[in-house]
């Protein structure tokens, strides 16, 4: 087996408060987790974001000129609006199925929310990545907004991992960093296949308690575990 078809596994979750699913017992009734999905006010100019600076695949790849409305009308009434227009595409790490999946509604009143880290319901996707310096370096060019202070890369925690926070054209917060190898993990070659999800939650203990309820996971160590 080659080491690429190993790192094979990528699991984007979003579950309340810091959900990060590896695996399942047959006595879980959860199997896995997809896609997290960042609504966004304009799906061409957000693929453009996670395709050409963040280095994702668009799936499926989007022909020329602007992206289409989606015309299932059941995945409307699956998100409440009946009336609204929809349209989404897929944003995804190297031969994995889930990842990101960006979507836009429209003909329908709609509100952009600007959330601070600091605030309950704020989702912060986290990417894992090789070479952090030369995806930071296009992104700088880009004048992509850096949350993270000083406004470049940072070392963190004793296992000195290289990690900013920045964020997309909506505001949406998204940490880039690598896992293990200290600094000289900023010298690589592309996306390490493994993203995660974190929300932010008004009561960390109510709502650990709560998921682990409804969605039959366990808590461990502050996160949530499938059981």
């Amino acid at each position: 087996m080659t080491p690429k078809k190993f790192a094979l596994t990528a699991i984007v979750a979003v579950c309340l408060v810091s959900v990060a699913l590896w695996g399942q017992s047959p006595s879980s009734s959860v199997t896995g987790a997809c896609h997290v999905s960042p609504i966004v006010s304009d799906l061409d100019r957000s693929a453009q974001f996670y395709h050409d600076l963040l280095g994702l695949d668009l799936v499926p790849e989007p022909g020329p000129g602007s992206m289409p409305w989606d015309t299932d009308a059941g995945h409307l009434d699956l998100h409440g609006l009946p009336k609204a227009k929809l349209r989404f595409i897929g944003a995804r790490m190297p031969g994995v199925r889930c990842g990101v999946e960006l979507v836009q509604f429209d003909h329908v009143a709609r509100k952009a929310v600007n959330r601070r880290m600091q605030d309950p319901g704020s989702a912060m996707l986290i990417v894992l990545v090789r070479d952090l310096r030369s995806i930071f370096e296009k992104l700088k060019a880009a004048r992509v907004p850096v949350v993270t202070t000083g406004g470049a890369p940072m070392i963190v925690g004793a296992s000195k991992i290289p990690v900013v926070v920045v964020a997309d054209p909506d505001g949406h917060p998204i940490e880039r960093g690598r896992r293990g190898g200290g600094v000289a993990a900023l010298a690589a070659d592309q996306i390490h296949p493994v993203a995660e999800g974190n929300v932010l939650a008004r009561q960390p203990h109510h709502d650990l308690s709560y998921a682990a309820g409804v969605f039959d996971v366990r808590t461990e160590d502050g996160d949530l575990h499938s059981r």
